[in-house]
């Protein structure tokens, strides 16, 4: 059974907030994608174009390099748009740690140094990109995929015996034992906090969202629960304020809470975004034609108005935001559009 480079298990299916920090592969270090006539190229902070649109797709910069696609297979790009590993993969994910995963197209996964040579040769059937030196990898022992962590030389520091793994932050990984209950590990893959949850997700300044009888609420690294589950779904900590829903589950409403659980931005909003550079992306109305969406600042006040398709958390000074379903350009916290689709 084929796994994707995205890890897609079950119990770990939360709101977008929720994957907020695991969407953004390291550092834009400067240079945002961008989308022209059906091709991708590449824009600087002041949106002028540094890789002129020439690949069928393209992926974010990290570590300073930048998987990009032509026709059907990928390879990777430096910032100046050379082409430094050539296009022969079926899939690749961002470079961390000095390496990247790639698909070789025979359901084996392995992990490539930047020079394109293999420095863990093919022999996952699923894996991602590395976090403190650790990355999770799947094998196809049965017909359901079994997850466990590798160190940077390959070796395995967690049997794959899991059913799902996410990526190391702060020290720690969730891990999802078989039956589907979720606690944490450490980067010698000893367990910190017990398998006790029905879902967690992944710490940030120093806490954690978990899941028990379907309300959700934040744990530390000791596993004590600092503030209640009196939640339907909630985001991780950024810029300490972290969106929690309230209500049902699918239908309710976001908000914000500070780390003693104090609620400092009221329940608004109907999708929404973590912050980032003082700045929240947050939507009112249902994800489809209809959805609104702009930015606040921490105390809840709109900044730049509802007024997007979809918007996408602040990095590196720019925002990137949707003018319809498949047009999208990037916005300054003014506001104003550095990058619009008829450029």
């Amino acid at each position: 059974m084929r796994r994707s480079l995205i890890l897609i298990t079950g119990v770990f299916l939360v709101a977008s907030v929720f994957l907020t920090c695991l969407r953004q592969d390291g550092e834009q270090n400067g240079l945002f994608v961008i989308r022209q006539n059906t091709k991708y190229g590449y824009i600087n902070r002041k949106g002028g174009v540094t890789i002129q649109p020439q690949f069928d797709d393209a992926k974010d910069f990290s570590e300073g390099m930048a998987a990009v696609r032509t026709g059907c297979y990928w390879g990777y790009i430096d910032r100046s748009g050379t082409l430094v590993i050539g296009p022969r993969f079926a899939a690749a994910g961002a470079f961390s740690d000095g390496l990247a995963p790639v698909d070789t197209e025979c359901y084996d996964y392995g992990y490539i140094d930047r020079s394109g040579d293999f420095a863990i040769f093919p022999q996952f059937n699923g894996a991602e990109p590395f976090s403190e030196q650790r990355a999770a990898v799947a094998d196809d022992r049965s017909a359901w995929n079994y997850w466990g962590i590798i160190d940077t030389k390959g070796q395995y520091v967690l049997k794959p015996d899991y059913d799902g793994v996410r990526p190391f932050s702060e020290g720690l990984a969730s891990v999802v034992v078989r039956g589907g209950r979720a606690g944490f590990v450490d980067r010698e893959g000893k367990w910190v906090i017990n398998p006790v949850y029905d879902r967690a997700g992944s710490f940030s300044e120093g806490l954690a969202p978990v899941w028990l009888n379907d309300k959700c609420g934040f744990i530390d690294k000791e596993g004590q629960l600092v503030i209640d589950t009196a939640y339907s779904n909630a985001g991780s900590f950024s810029e300490g304020l972290a969106a929690v829903k309230f209500g049902d589950y699918q239908f309710g409403k976001w908000g914000f809470v500070d780390r003693t659980g104090s609620l400092l931005i009221d329940t608004l909003f109907d999708n929404m975004e973590g912050f980032s550079d003082g700045l929240a992306a947050v939507g009112v109305g249902p994800e489809s034609a209809s959805a609104r969406w702009g930015f606040i600042d921490r105390s809840g006040q709109t900044i730049i108005d509802l007024q997007f398709h979809r918007a996408e958390s602040f990095r590196d000074g720019l925002a990137r935001v949707w003018t319809s379903e498949n047009e999208w350009g990037y916005i300054v916290k003014t506001g104003s559009f550095v990058w619009t689709p008829s450029h």
